[in-house]
């Protein structure tokens, strides 16, 4: 609002008949974006009464309150952030392919890393597990980290998990049974009424509530 007010823009009208270049020119893609609503423009295709825009990823982050300088806390970070993404994807009733990481240090530079897994998953276990592999494979610590996040793509409906000849088959249900029994606790009583204990090691990184307050929102504040 004060740069606009600085170029004389105080109303919708003021914006509609300002020079639509001048403003792109100005603040980039957005700035074409605020004329042609100004100015009623809009070429996207009509929809439906009620219509809900599809979630095709689903992802938190946190800027933390203090720089991550080792594995152990980056666990633990990753630890809170899977297992708010894994309950929202139960929510929708959703699960993922692709597990992506971002880390940016302290000086501001950042990284991305993903990886597909073999079937879809909504355990937050599996997501930390495909999280930190991807840290401890593709990131050396050679600068403190100052914010992180993950996220879960390609998605699919709930689907039957098929049979691993690798894997422990009859711990999944178990799980998945745990985490949705923790995440009534915590939707009841709040998110610090159900913690791990190796969580409240590093309390002043892992107090924070992604579900409620660090979601990574998969649709713009402009598509409805």
């Amino acid at each position: 609002a004060l740069k606009l007010e600085a170029m004389g823009i105080y109303t919708i009208k003021d914006l509609a008949t300002y020079d639509g270049f001048k403003l792109t020119k100005r603040f980039g893609k957005i700035g074409g974006e605020l004329w042609r609503f100004a100015n009623g423009l809009d070429e996207s295709p009509v929809k439906r009464v009620g219509h809900v825009r599809e979630i095709k990823s689903v992802g938190n982050s946190k800027t933390l309150l203090h720089d991550i300088d080792s594995f152990i806390q980056l666990y633990e970070v990753f630890r809170v952030l899977s297992e708010c993404i894994a309950a929202r994807l139960r929510e929708i009733h959703k699960q993922g392919y692709v597990v992506s990481i971002y880390l940016r240090g302290n000086d501001l530079s950042g990284m991305t890393r993903q990886i597909k897994m073999n079937r879809p998953t909504n355990l937050a276990s599996d997501i930390l597990k495909c999280a930190y592999r991807l840290a401890r494979r593709h990131f050396d610590f050679d600068r403190p980290l100052r914010s992180v996040g993950i996220q879960l793509s390609q998605l699919v409906g709930e689907v039957y998990d098929p049979i691993s000849l690798f894997e422990n088959e009859e711990s999944r249900p178990k799980q998945k049974a745990l985490e949705e029994t923790i995440e009534e606790v915590r939707e009841m009583y709040g998110p610090q009424a159900c913690q791990m204990a190796s969580v409240l090691l590093h309390r002043e990184l892992t107090d924070f509530d992604p579900k409620h307050t660090h979601t990574v929102h998969p649709i713009g504040f402009y598509c409805g």
